[in-house]
C-alpha cells in the first residue's frame, strides 16, 4: 500500500491586529490593486539620508531567535502528512512597537515615516536567515504616497514602491520577498498630503529560512537525493531528475500562465492563469484546493510570474521582483477533485507575456500529457513528461472511473513532481490543462504514480464553467492566449474574432446563416454578419431558434428570474444573451439627509449570488456609504466603508452568500442622492401571464401581476378541505401546501372511522423512512429506472441551490428526523442529481380495508425550462379493488421549479389495494439540473 503525500495544504493564518504606524483609522478603499512596476522611486530615507536622524535612533523591532534544528524536524513531519512546503516562519507584531515612530520632513517637503526590523538573528544558526516578506494590516495609502522597503547597506536590496494602487477590497496587503534580514520601512507623503490619512499597519514579519529563488546557481549545481541543500550552496533545489522548463521551448506559452505562489507569506505552491469562453482576459486563476486558498485568506496569495532559468542549462535563475501580483479574490472550490478558482486582484502586466491556459472540459482520458510546475522553493520552473495514457479514478485510486473525480498519471518518464508542485497545470498533447496536481508517491529514482484533480470534475460539478463559460454557450474547449495589442494588423491574433480579411477559416454557414453571403470584420476585430444571407441573423426567429437578433418572441429579462435590464439574443440563436439583465433588491431610491443623520435599511438574499452592488451616486453635497452583512454597519464595525469625496461610492461582494445585508449611509454634509442595490443573477421570477405562475402547489390561486413582472401565489383553504372529520380542519399554505388540521384521535396508531356527531373510533397511521437503513430503499423498488445518476434511496436531503433556483430542500418536512426518500447521495451542487433517463421507485402494496385518505409529501427541483419535453416529475396512485385503476396524483412538465416540500393526497376506497409510483426524468438530449424526493 503507498504512502500518497500531497504536496502542499491548507494553512492557518493568524488574525491578531498589530500597529506599526499612529496613523489614524480612516479607511480610504479602491477597489483594484495593480500589478507592481519598478521601482521609480527614491525613499528620502536614501536620497536624504543626511536630513533624518541615524539609523541606530530609529524605532526598532528584532525577530525572536527560531530553534532551525526543530523547524527542519518540523519539516520533515509536515511532508510526511502532505502539508505545504514551507519556507517562512511567521511573526506577529506586538501591539506596542513602532508606537514612537515620528515623522520627519526633508527639504524637498516631504515627510518620512521610518522603522527597522532586524531578523539577523532570527534563527540560531549563522546566516539562518534568508529574506523577508511582510503582511501589512490595514493597509490604507492615499495617493501620491509610497512605502519601501529597503537594505540601507545594499542597493539593490529594494522592493516597492507600493502606492495607493495596492489598496484593495481586503485592506491588507502581502508583499514579495526581499532578500535581505535588515531593513528599513519607510513610507514617503509628498507636500499637502495629511499623515493622518496613511493608515499602514505592519501585521507581520516572515522570516525567511530558505532562499526564495533569487540566487544564481546554475543548473548544473543540483542535489544528489530529495531536495536537500548542496553543500556550500545552502539552497533548496529540485532533485536532480527534474528538467529546466527552458529546455522546452515548444511549451513556452503553456509556460507562461504558470506562476509560484506564495500564501500567508510562509507558504509554497504552483498555479496557474486560466482562460475563459469569452477570452476577455479575466485575471481567473487556479491551484489545488488543499493548498489552502479560501475566502478568509485569499488576500495573501502572491504570485510570482517568469520565475526560470534563462537558459536550458548552465543557465541563470533571474528574480523578476517587478513581476507578481498580489491578492485575491474567491470565487469557488471543489473539494472532490481538489480544485480552487480564484479572480487575481489585478491582471499581470501585458509586458510580462503572461498567458491564460487553454482547458479541455469534455473528460476524455488523455495520452502524453505534460506538467509544468514549480517544485521546491528555491529553484526555477520544470517539466515533466509521461508518455501513454492516463486513467480516470477517484483521489489515490486506480480502479476507473471511480468517482470521477481525478487522473491518475502512472509514472514519469521524463521529470516528476515533488513537494511544492501542487495546483501546477496538466496539459493534454492539444496543450489544453486536463487537471491540477493534487499529490502522489512520485520522485526521482520511482516509478510511482500522481493523481490530478480532474479539470472537468470542477468545471461542471463544481461549477467553474460559471465563471469559465459564463454566457453558457457549452464550449468544452479553448486554447491558450496572450493578450493581443494587434488589431488591425491584418492577422488574426488571439483574442480577436477576425482582423481585417482573417476570419480563421471561417464563413457565414459557421454563424448560422446557411444560405452564404460574406463576413465582414469591424474596426474592433469583431465580426459582422450583415451581408450573409437568412437563417440565425436575420432577426427573424425560425423553428430551429430560440430567438434571433431583435426577435425575442415576446421574452423579457423579467421572464427569465431578473427584475430589469435588456433582453438580447446569442450570435448562434441557441439561446438568449442574459448579460445585460439585473436584479434590484432595492431603489433605485431617491436618498437625503442632513450633516450628521443617518439613512439605513436592510436586504435580504434568499440564495447564494455571484455579487452584490450597493451603488450610491449623483446628487450634491457628501453622504458616506457603509456596509455590513448581517447587521448594521458602523465606523468601526463594517465590511466596506469607501469614504471618499461627494457621493459617488460603491460596496461590491463578490460571491455574495445567502442572508441579511445591511447599509448605512452617513450625511458627513448635508446630501441628496440615488441608492440602489442590484446583482447581476435571477433571483426573481418573472411572468408575463397567469400560467407562468403556476408553483405547482393545488391549493393557492396563482397569477401574475403584470405591473411588477412578479406571481402572487394566493392560498384558498377550501381547496384542502377533503371532507373527512378525521383529518381534522385543512388549510393551504403557500410554501408546502395543503395542511392537516389536528387529529381528533385520542389514540393516534391505526385506521380513522367516523360516526354520526363525528365521534372518533380509531386514528391513521403514519409512514415514514427515519427507521430505514441509509442508502437503502425501504422495501421501495426502483426496477425500471434508466437514469444515469440519481437513483432513490432513503437518506437527509441537503438544501441546494443553483444559479437561483432551490432544486434540493433540507431534511424531512413530515417528522423533522431528517430522513426521506430521495435522488441520493447529493450534498453539492450538481453531484448525482437525476439524470439523462427517469429515476423509477415504487412502492410496497399497501392493504387498504376502511375508506382512508393517502397523503404524501414530496419535492421536485428543476433549474432550467425548454431543455427537454421529457423532463419532469409524476406521481400515480395504482388502486386495485374489483378493477385496477391508474390516477396521477401530481404532474409537473418541462418547467424551471423551486423544490419545496408539498402536499397531495387521495381517498382510497375500502377494500383495496393501493401502490404508489413516482418517477423523475432528466432527458437525453440537454442535461439539467433535476432533483426530487
Amino acid at each position: 500500500e503507498l504512502i500518497h503525500h500531497q504536496k502542499s495544504t491548507s494553512i492557518a493564518m493568524t488574525t491578531t491586529a498589530i500597529v506599526l504606524t499612529a496613523a489614524l483609522q480612516i479607511l480610504h478603499l479602491s477597489y483594484s490593486v495593480a500589478a507592481n512596476s519598478k521601482p521609480e522611486v527614491i525613499p528620502a530615507g536614501k536620497s536624504c539620508a543626511n536630513q533624518l536622524m541615524p539609523r541606530n535612533q530609529l524605532p526598532k523591532y528584532e525577530a525572536p531567535t527560531s530553534n532551525l534544528k526543530t523547524i527542519r524536524h518540523e519539516d520533515m513531519e509536515r511532508k510526511q502528512l502532505g502539508l505545504p512546503e514551507r519556507f517562512a516562519i511567521t511573526n506577529t507584531i506586538p501591539g506596542d512597537y513602532f508606537s514612537n515612530a515620528a515623522w520627519e520632513t526633508v527639504d524637498d517637503g516631504r515627510q518620512a515615516l521610518r522603522q527597522e526590523v532586524d531578523a539577523t538573528h532570527g534563527f540560531d544558526e549563522a546566516n539562518g536567515c534568508k529574506n523577508l516578506n511582510f503582511h501589512f494590516k490595514p493597509y490604507i495609502m492615499p495617493p501620491g504616497c509610497n512605502l519601501t522597503i529597503y537594505d540601507p547597506e545594499v542597493d539593490e536590496m529594494m522592493i516597492g514602491p507600493f502606492t495607493d494602487k495596492h489598496n484593495n477590497v481586503h485592506g491588507e496587503f502581502f508583499t514579495i520577498i526581499v532578500n535581505s534580514c535588515d531593513v528599513i520601512i519607510e513610507v514617503d507623503i509628498p507636500p499637502g498630503v495629511d499623515k493622518s490619512d496613511v493608515n499602514v499597519v505592519l501585521h507581520s514579519v516572515n522570516v525567511g529560512y530558505k532562499g526564495f529563488g533569487v540566487s544564481t546557481t546554475t543548473t548544473s549545481e543540483q542535489p544528489q537525493d530529495d531536495g536537500v541543500d548542496v553543500v556550500g550552496l545552502g539552497r533548496n533545489l529540485a532533485s536532480p531528475c527534474n528538467i529546466n522548463a527552458e529546455c522546452h521551448p515548444e511549451w513556452d506559452l503553456e509556460q507562461r500562465s504558470v506562476a509560484a505562489i506564495s500564501l500567508g507569506g510562509s507558504l509554497f505552491c504552483t498555479g496557474f492563469m486560466v482562460n475563459n469562453v469569452e477570452q476577455d482576459f479575466t485575471p481567473y486563476f487556479m491551484t489545488a484546493h488543499h493548498c489552502g486558498i479560501s475566502e478568509s485568506n485569499a488576500a495573501s496569495l502572491v504570485t510570482y510570474w517568469n520565475w526560470k532559468y534563462d537558459k536550458c542549462e548552465e543557465g541563470t535563475l533571474t528574480y523578476h521582483h517587478d513581476q507578481f501580483v498580489s491578492g485575491a479574490v474567491f470565487l469557488a472550490s471543489y473539494p472532490l477533485a481538489d480544485a480552487v478558482l480564484v479572480r487575481l486582484t489585478s491582471s499581470p502586466d501585458s509586458s510580462w507575456g503572461v498567458t491564460y491556459a487553454g482547458w479541455d472540459s469534455s473528460g476524455k482520458d488523455a495520452n502524453n500529457v505534460v506538467a509544468v510546475h514549480h517544485p521546491h522553493v528555491d529553484d526555477g520552473m520544470k517539466i515533466s513528461f509521461q508518455i501513454g495514457e492516463t486513467l480516470t479514478t477517484s483521489w489515490s485510486g486506480s480502479t476507473s472511473p471511480g468517482d470521477g473525480s481525478h487522473i491518475k498519471v502512472p509514472s514519469w518518464y521524463n521529470g516528476t513532481t515533488e513537494p511544492g508542485s501542487s495546483g501546477s497545470p496538466l496539459f493534454d498533447s492539444e496543450h489544453r490543462v486536463i487537471g491540477q496536481l493534487h499529490g502522489g508517491a512520485a520522485a526521482c529514482g520511482n516509478y510511482l504514480p500522481d493523481w490530478y484533480g480532474k479539470f472537468s470534475a470542477s468545471f461542471h460539478d463544481g461549477e467553474f464553467r460559471r465563471w469559465l463559460d459564463p454566457k453558457n454557450k457549452g464550449t468544452t474547449t479553448v486554447d491558450t492566449i496572450k493578450e493581443s495589442k494587434n488589431c488591425g494588423n491584418g492577422n488574426l491574433d488571439p483574442p480577436e474574432a477576425c482582423d481585417g480579411n482573417d476570419f480563421g477559416g471561417k464563413t457565414c454557414a459557421d454563424y448560422g446563416f446557411l444560405s452564404g453571403g460574406a463576413l465582414s470584420c469591424s474596426q474592433q476585430c469583431q465580426v459582422i454578419t450583415d451581408n450573409c444571407a437568412n437563417g440565425c441573423g436575420n432577426d427573424v426567429r425560425e423553428d430551429n431558434e430560440i430567438c434571433d437578433g431583435d426577435d425575442l418572441d415576446g421574452t423579457a429579462c423579467a421572464n427569465l428570474g431578473y427584475t430589469s435590464g435588456d433582453l438580447s439574443c446569442k450570435q448562434d440563436c441557441s439561446g438568449y444573451d442574459t448579460t445585460q439583465c439585473e436584479s434590484i433588491l432595492y431603489g433605485p431610491q431617491s436618498i437625503s439627509a442632513r450633516q450628521g443623520d443617518e439613512i439605513s435599511f436592510c436586504v435580504d438574499v434568499a440564495t447564494d449570488i455571484s455579487s452584490l452592488k450597493f451603488l450610491m451616486s449623483g446628487g450634491n453635497g457628501d453622504g458616506d456609504l457603509l456596509v455590513r452583512r448581517g447587521y448594521s454597519p458602523t465606523a468601526q464595525d463594517h465590511d466596506c466603508m469607501p469614504y471618499l469625496y461627494g457621493n459617488d461610492e460603491q460596496c461590491t461582494y463578490e460571491s455574495a452568500i445567502q442572508g441579511k445585508y445591511c447599509a448605512v449611509v452617513h450625511g458627513y454634509t448635508s446630501f441628496e442622492a440615488t441608492l440602489v442595490v442590484k446583482t447581476p443573477d435571477a433571483i426573481a421570477v418573472g411572468c408575463s401571464s397567469d400560467g407562468e405562475c403556476d408553483d405547482g402547489i393545488p391549493c393557492t390561486v396563482d397569477t401574475c401581476n403584470m405591473e411588477t413582472g412578479l406571481c402572487e401565489n394566493t392560498p384558498d383553504d377550501s381547496v384542502c378541505d377533503d371532507k373527512l372529520f378525521c383529518t381534522g380542519t385543512e388549510t393551504c399554505d403557500v410554501t408546502y401546501g395543503c395542511q392537516t388540521g389536528r387529529n381528533p384521535c385520542p389514540d393516534f396508531g391505526s385506521t380513522c372511522d367516523e360516526e354520526e356527531g363525528g365521534r372518533c373510533l380509531t386514528c391513521s397511521v403514519m409512514e415514514t423512512f427515519d427507521d430505514s437503513t441509509f442508502g437503502r430503499t425501504a422495501g421501495w423498488s426502483t426496477n425500471g429506472s434508466t437514469c444515469k445518476t440519481g437513483s432513490f434511496v432513503v437518506g437527509r436531503p441537503n438544501k441546494v441551490t443553483s444559479r437561483g433556483v432551490r432544486t434540493q430542500v433540507d431534511g424531512d418536512h413530515t417528522t423533522g428526523s431528517g430522513y426521506a426518500l430521495y435522488s441520493s447521495p447529493n450534498l453539492r451542487k450538481g453531484s448525482h442529481d437525476i439524470d439523462k433517463g427517469t429515476c423509477i421507485v415504487k412502492s410496497p402494496t399497501y392493504e387498504v380495508k376502511e375508506k382512508s385518505l393517502l397523503g404524501i409529501w414530496y419535492f421536485f427541483g428543476q433549474r432550467n425550462a425548454r431543455d427537454d419535453p421529457e423532463d419532469g416529475f409524476k406521481i400515480e396512485l395504482i388502486i386495485t379493488g374489483s378493477t385496477t385503476e391508474t390516477i396521477s396524483l401530481v404532474e409537473i412538465g418541462d418547467k424551471r421549479n423551486h423544490a419545496r416540500w408539498t402536499y397531495a393526497s387521495e381517498i382510497i376506497p375500502a377494500n383495496s389495494k393501493v401502490q404508489i409510483n413516482v418517477e423523475a426524468t432528466d432527458g437525453e438530449r440537454r442535461g439539467d439540473f433535476i432533483e426530487a424526493g
